[in-house]
Formats: structure tokens, sequence, C-alpha cells
């Protein structure tokens, strides 16, 4: 059997791809990965959807292509989905949100903000240190961020967020949800006491 000069080509051209593990590549399947995940969500089959975009986030974990920022968020927006159908599975929201929080740090380093993820505070009773909890994130040295994944944010969840900023001493959060039909955010101020 006759090989065309093309047909070498073609192999030869197909195994360096694959064997070297080029980005071009692994760009377009990301992309295929992207549009059948997409077509799956879509269709309501989420585990299929969910499957194909952490294939794609292994394809770039830092999230430095277009591929792979979107991949985090439509990951995250899928497990948030399956969290929708099923809201008695709390891991699911726990899960949610920590691939919303690794796509909030793509976007942190991208805009070249100073952040902290899950940093340990120290949390304050008049001014004296009486514990420590952890802030999602803490961005600029100044502003707590919160995030939640709940059908939707009250009065409450608010109270909770000044009593952080209160306790952390700072004076401006932020307060995000992702577990509403779309993101729900609150910007949240330590409340100015009265002489």
């Amino acid at each position: 059997m006759r090989v065309s000069r093309l047909g070498i080509i073609i192999i030869i051209l197909t195994t360096v791809l694959i064997g070297t593990n080029c980005s071009y590549y692994n760009r377009i399947l990301a992309r295929k990965n992207l549009v059948d995940g997409a077509n799956a969500y879509k269709n309501r089959k989420f585990q299929e959807a969910e499957r194909l975009f952490r294939e794609t986030v292994k394809l770039d974990e830092k999230g430095t292509t277009t591929e792979g920022r979107a991949a985090q968020l439509f990951l995250a927006r899928t497990i948030h989905s399956e969290y929708i159908g099923n809201r008695m599975d709390k891991q699911l929201a726990e899960d949610a949100i920590k691939e919303y929080q690794r796509a909030l740090e793509i976007e942190f380093e991208d805009a070249k903000l100073k952040f902290a993820r899950e940093l340990s505070m120290p949390v304050y009773y008049k001014k004296n240190q009486i514990g420590e909890r952890r802030v999602d994130f803490f961005v600029e040295d100044k502003i707590m961020v919160e995030l939640k994944a709940i059908v939707q944010l009250e009065n409450v969840h608010l109270a909770q967020a000044i009593n952080y900023l209160e306790a952390y001493g700072l004076g401006i959060g932020l307060l995000v949800n992702f577990g509403a039909k779309s993101l729900e955010f609150k910007r949240v101020m330590k409340p100015i006491k009265k002489s």
C-alpha cells in the first residue's frame, strides 16, 4: 500500500502535536470540550458537562488562557446548577464555592490585585484578640470578601458580614452569593459609631 507525502506529513504532524503536549493542540481540545460541555449543560446533562469542564480545567489549571478561565467559571456554574437541582446535597454547594474561589483568584491575579485566599484573621472584642476566623478573600489589605451559595441573601447574612467587619477591625467588605439564579452581591460597611 502506497502512502502519499501528504499522508506522511499529516501522520508526523499529528504525532508531534499529540506527543509533545502542544499548547495549540490543548487549546483546540479545550475549545471542543467547552462547546460539548455547553451543549450538555443546555440539555441539562450536568454530570456530563461537569466532566467536560473538569477535563478542560486540567489542561489549564492556572487559567492562563481564555479557555482555561471560561472552563473555571463554567465548571463552577455547572456544579451550582447541580446544587440548585438538589439543595439537600450541601457538598455540591461547597464544591461550587471552591470553584468560584478558584475563578475569582484568577481574576484577581489578572487585575494585579493583592489578595489572600482563606486567610486566617484575628477576631477582636474591645480591642482584645479573642480568636481567629478564616475570611474567603482579603483584598488589597482592606476589603473582606465573603462567598455564599444560598437561595437568597437576607438581612441575617448582611448582619453577619457586618459583624465580621467589626470583629476583624475592617471598614469595608463584599458579600457575594452564587446560590441564587443570578449572581448577587452586597457591599457592606462597618457602621459609624455615634459619639
